[in-house]
């Protein structure tokens, strides 16, 4: 896993777990698609 991606998994699961955001928030945040939230919360 390139250390770009991990930045970004981890980043997506402390706004998810830590912050109690909800993907669809985290997904305009980061400007990603909310799919894409999930991919990186399912791989964490």
């Amino acid at each position: 896993m390139k250390e770009k991606e991990l930045c970004r998994l981890i980043h997506v699961s402390q706004l998810y777990y830590e912050e109690n955001k909800t993907q669809s928030e985290i997904a305009s945040d980061l400007d990603i698609s909310r799919p894409a939230v999930s991919y990186l919360l399912n791989k964490a």
